[in-house]
Formats: structure tokens, C-alpha cells, sequence
């Protein structure tokens, strides 16, 4: 996770045939909190969609707490 990752490194992943579900497509903080729910819901085998509204909220979580 970084800022604008997705610009930087799309086709670099892409080729590898990397299932890529969570991009940052702008600048946000790529912290800790995001990588344990991602690897939550991979490890209880949660589906792509499920993973992705769970980082969504708990980035938006966060984001209320500092600003």
C-alpha cells in the first residue's frame, strides 16, 4: 500500500497474474489498520467485495478520528 500505487505499479502487478483487489488510487494513508483488515478477511476467506468495504470503512474510521 501507497499513495497513487495504482498508477505506479498496475502493470508491473498485472503482469504477474497478482489478484489485486485493494488499490490506492490517490493519496491516503497506507497504515497498519488497512493491511490487518485486508489479511483478516483474506485468512476467513471473506469474498474481494466483502474485503473491500471493510477497508473502505475502517479507512473512513480512521479519517474521522484525525480530521
Amino acid at each position: 500500500m501507497a499513495c497513487i500505487v495504482k498508477d505506479y505499479f498496475k502493470t508491473y502487478l498485472s503482469s504477474t497474474g497478482a489478484n489485486s483487489f485493494v488499490w490506492a488510487s490517490g493519496l491516503m494513508a497506507s497504515e497498519a489498520y488497512i493491511l490487518e483488515v485486508i489479511t483478516a478477511g483474506w485468512i476467513i476467506n471473506e469474498t474481494d467485495n466483502d474485503i473491500i468495504e471493510c477497508t473502505a470503512q475502517a479507512y473512513n474510521n480512521h479519517t474521522k478520528v484525525w480530521g
